[in-house]
């Protein structure tokens, strides 16, 4: 049955306004009476797109697109990477990279731990920084190293000497020569080697005189040379550091000489034979060299020696 519809009364605005919402609101949608499907994607990085492509006849219908999605943060994608700028993928999760899960982005191995020092990352890094009193050593801290510092460390042979410290003094702790200052030496055995005197024994050259024996003691190095020995020529060393002439080689014979003789200085000297250079002896006596280089007469009542 076709209902009546009264003659419209005039209405206050609101009423209109608020008849037309409802008229709006009950009313389908042409898009949506039809069969056609919604065709929809998920996407990660944020919000849905839905694509009403309109009804069955084929007469528009409006299309919308959804957008401004925000982006997923952290976590991981289906391809195994992080979205966040900085992080990298350890395991399962996004992680910034730090001491304990590697300061590299390449990487998820942790820094070492190091004793009586800590690590931080520094350009992709890891930077080792040692405690109070320690310093850096080979990617390890030892300990600060003073020679001032009241104790035996490092390479020290004693209480701030030896080794790479100042050399010690008489009675401390050594393990080389080195180890102690000049004058003394490491004696004693292996492990309880000592800085020491040993007193010198022998002089030095061309030293005379009394001299220390580098321990309070003294020694005595003799006197200069005064005279020079047998055979000895030119300029000869005293013994102490200066010199002593003892003259020239012998270059002529005496008017005297006769056969081979000394010229003083080691070598000999051609003085000719007697018959030619000495003088004539005596009725029945000929002319010979003494041993002396001088000459002679033998034979006759002289007998038979060279006098």
């Amino acid at each position: 049955m076709a209902r009546v519809l009264e003659p419209m009364k005039t209405r206050h605005p609101v009423h209109l306004v608020l008849l037309a919402c409802m008229a709006i609101a009950c009313a389908e949608p042409a898009a949506l009476k039809d069969s056609s499907p919604y065709l929809g994607s998920y996407d990660s990085t944020g919000g849905a797109s839905a694509d009403y492509t309109g009804g069955s006849d084929g007469t528009g219908g409006g299309g919308s697109q959804a957008t401004g999605g925000t982006p997923a943060t952290g976590g991981t994608t289906a391809n195994d990477s992080c979205q966040v700028s900085g992080t990298k993928l350890c395991g399962d999760t996004c992680v910034i990279p730090s001491p304990t899960t590697g300061c590299s982005l390449d990487s998820c191995d942790p820094c070492p731990v190091v004793e009586n020092g800590s690590m931080s990352c520094v350009d992709s890094a890891c930077d080792l920084q040692c405690d109070d009193g320690y310093v850096e050593d080979m990617g390890t801290c030892v300990a600060d190293i003073s020679c001032s510092d009241g104790a035996q460390n490092g390479t020290e042979t004693d209480v701030d000497c030896g080794g790479d410290c100042p050399p010690c003094d008489d009675g401390k702790a050594c393990e080389l020569d080195s180890d102690c200052v000049d004058g003394l030496l490491c004696n004693g055995t292996t492990g309880a080697s000592v800085c020491s005197c040993e007193p010198k024994t022998q002089c030095d050259l061309n030293v005379c005189g009394t001299v220390s024996d580098g321990c309070g003691g003294t020694l005595d190095c003799g006197s200069p040379k005064t005279q020079c020995d047998v055979n000895e020529c030119g300029m000869v060393s005293d013994g102490c550091g200066s010199t002593l002439d003892c003259g020239s080689p012998k270059t002529q014979c005496g008017s005297n000489a006769c056969g081979t003789v000394s010229d003083g200085c080691g070598s000999t000297l051609d003085c000719g034979a007697a018959r030619d250079v000495c003088p004539k002896c005596g009725l029945l006596q000929s002319a010979c060299c003494k041993s002396d280089g001088t000459c002679g007469c033998q034979g006759g009542l002289g007998g038979s020696g060279c006098n």
